[in-house]
């Protein structure tokens, strides 16, 4: 299969299509082409950066089995759900992944050395890449997030607030996919579609995106 990664930003380095080329595991499972997209932190992020995403999905798509778009965690499941709303009808996989490590656990520079953050940082893409390339390899489609042992529909999607896990939980239904010893897909996983999507190219910057979590039922 033929797989597109798209870097946002998240890696160490300054070479980041050699750094990216030289986790040969990649190549195991898919040709693997790399486009440079952007290199923004996750905090940073614009809305402009879906609809970036998205042009280059659209204008690659007949071309390609898959993609992986490298985002930093930091604000992954806005800009991942933005995308999920521009391209209707998609029928490949689009998986976001990046290193787990949000920046704030860099927050305190003196616990790790300068080489240290690199090296975490490095580790922790390396493995979130190589599982989110052989998901997109599978038989799914939709935005998808893949930051540790689960992977959840972007608009099903929620900020794990528990210790015990890592990245996102899925809110009222099954995740689609866990990592164990290989990838695990449930039967709630959407299948590849014939078909090409329809592309919304923007999203008006009047539209304010806010933050609601499920609460729980009050009684009164």
């Amino acid at each position: 299969m033929h797989i597109l990664v798209i870097y946002t930003g998240s890696a160490s380095g300054t070479n980041v299509e050699a750094q990216l080329r030289e986790y040969l595991e990649l190549q195991l499972v898919a040709t693997v082409d790399i486009a440079l997209l952007a290199d923004i932190a996750g905090a940073d992020v614009p809305y402009s950066l879906s609809t970036d995403i998205a042009k280059t999905i659209f204008n690659g798509y007949d071309q390609y089995d898959g993609f992986v778009v490298i985002h930093s965690i930091d604000n992954a499941l806005y800009t991942a759900n933005l995308l999920a709303f521009q391209l209707y009808q998609l029928g490949k996989p689009v998986i976001f992944t990046g290193t787990t490590l949000s920046e704030d656990f860099f927050s305190l520079p003196s616990n790790f050395s300068g080489s240290e953050q690199v090296m975490y940082r490095k580790m922790s893409l390396r493995t979130s890449l190589v599982t989110a390339v052989q998901l997109a390899t599978q038989n799914v489609s939709g935005v998808l997030l893949a930051y540790g042992p689960r992977i959840v529909r972007a608009v099903r999607a929620l900020e794990s607030i528990s210790t015990d896990h890592i990245g996102f939980t899925s809110w009222q239904t099954e995740d689609v996919a866990t990592v164990r010893f290989g990838i695990e897909l449930t039967n709630t996983g959407q299948a590849r579609q014939s078909g090409s999507p329809a592309l919304q190219a923007g999203v008006d910057p009047r539209v304010i995106v806010l933050r609601r979590e499920p609460q729980p039922d009050i009684l009164i």
